[in-house]
């Protein structure tokens, strides 16, 4: 768990704490605490099954559905038979895209939002693909650029701090991993 995501999470506890109350904010401590458990379990792995990494990134949708006034519904399609209890990841690769693509995308929308998982197997590699039903990379820009014009910046490092992980565990496991 990154500083990062921590970051996010506690700001997520303020705003609920102001516009939610007291039970809200109770859950959604609850449920930061479960996921605070869960990786400090895995902290002692180098993977995890893809089904515990599915697990968390529900867990991390459950608290921003707390925190957002239109719910975030999460799916999620396996081709190829493949059995996400024995598909071994490197923990928390996906987690970051999600948070980007509610942080950048979903949050400034009217309508529910959509995450989509789609999980296939082929040969030697895993594809994992995440699709979403926000406003898109340059319209998210477009609004970054416009609250930055009054002085509302929020600069994004969850890109970043994957695209450097990736390079890591490229070099340590001699694998060719893409984002």
């Amino acid at each position: 768990m990154n500083l990062h995501f921590i970051y996010n999470t506690l700001n997520g506890i303020q705003s609920v704490l102001m516009l939610k109350g007291e039970e809200k904010t109770n859950q959604y401590v609850g449920i930061f605490s479960r996921m605070l458990r869960k990786k400090l379990d895995m902290s002692s792995s180098d993977n995890m099954t893809l089904s515990e990494e599915i697990d968390y990134i529900q867990g991390y949708i459950a608290l921003q559905n707390i925190r957002l006034e239109r719910p975030i519904n999460f799916s999620v399609t396996f081709e190829n038979k493949l059995n996400p209890d024995t598909c071994l990841i490197a923990p928390m690769l996906l987690q970051p895209i999600v948070e980007n693509a509610i942080i950048h995308g979903l949050v400034h929308q009217k309508e529910e939002g959509l995450i989509e998982l789609k999980v296939k197997h082929s040969e030697d590699s895993l594809v994992l693909h995440v699709e979403d039903n926000g406003m898109g990379r340059k319209a998210a820009s477009r609004l970054q650029k416009t609250n930055a014009l009054r002085k509302n910046v929020h600069k994004s490092h969850a890109t970043k701090i994957l695209k450097e992980r990736i390079d890591i565990l490229n070099y340590i496991y001699k694998t060719k991993s893409v984002f």
